[in-house]
């Protein structure tokens, strides 16, 4: 199975890569910013797996992050949206620097997915590919628990 894992670099995304990849499937591992990981894994790997850098914050980047999976094994079986960002964002802030703090967030954990997902479904209905695509995502722990005050506003912006 061809598989696009954003979020692959560490955490539950590593995890999950290690896990394909020794069952032997072909995975565009995404990463933004810590390659290393990626990098040890893929020297033992013998799948066609390969890395794929991407801010998922950047509409830009998203689309490449795209094109460069399509480049590389056409259209994925499944894609599993693991990435998610979780800041610190202080109701002290500053509005500004609290409002870019916070669409970086939705940028990354709500919208990407969804862009992602977009581009393929586009590709998919251009190229008229039959297969059909699995989609799973996984939430960030701090929109599901909820568990620090600084990082409430992702699940609920308003808050006392």
């Amino acid at each position: 199975m061809k598989v696009l894992l954003t979020g692959s670099s560490k955490g539950i995304g590593f995890k999950i890569a290690e896990d394909l990849i020794i069952e032997g499937h072909d995975i565009a591992l995404h990463y933004n910013k810590n390659k290393s990981s990626i990098e040890q894994l893929l020297k033992q790997d013998k799948t066609k797996s390969f890395s794929v850098k991407a801010d998922l914050s950047s509409k830009d980047q998203i689309k490449k992050l795209v094109e460069n999976t399509i480049k590389n094994f056409s259209f994925p079986d499944c894609i599993i949206n693991n990435a998610g960002i979780a800041e610190s964002a202080d109701i002290s802030l500053d509005i500004d620097e609290w409002d870019e703090i916070y669409n970086r967030t939705l940028d990354v954990n709500l919208k990407a997915p969804v862009l992602i997902f977009k581009e393929f479904l586009k590709y998919k209905r251009e190229i008229i590919i039959q297969s059909s695509l699995r989609l799973i995502n996984i939430p960030s722990r701090p929109a599901v628990k909820r568990e620090k005050h600084d990082y409430k506003y992702y699940a609920c912006p308003i808050y006392g």
